[in-house]
């Protein structure tokens, strides 16, 4: 599955989403801060499990509780991490 569109893609699609797709762990820091690197890192391991995406900030309220940029730091950084694996990634 792949999730990179390009924006005039985007405006011209309709979102399709299918199979299983679990929300992933978020992990903080010891100061309570968001740690970016551990929960992207997370994402392939739970994709090369054999689920056919991820749901980032979903576990505990994270999404709503977090700033904008925070939740786009944390997307981005998982598309970044799993944006581009197919069947054939997986281990």
């Amino acid at each position: 599955m792949n999730f990179r569109t390009d924006d005039a893609e985007a405006d011209e699609q309709q979102a399709s989403v299918s199979g299983v797709i679990p929300p992933i762990s978020t992990a903080f820091n010891e100061d309570e801060e968001l740690n970016v690197e551990a929960t992207s890192a997370h994402a392939p391991f739970v994709v090369n499990r054999g689920v056919h995406g991820v749901f980032p900030l979903g576990t505990n309220w994270e999404f709503p509780m977090r700033k904008p940029d925070e939740r786009a730091d944390v997307v981005d950084r998982v598309v970044d991490e799993v944006g581009d694996m197919d069947q054939s990634s997986r281990t």
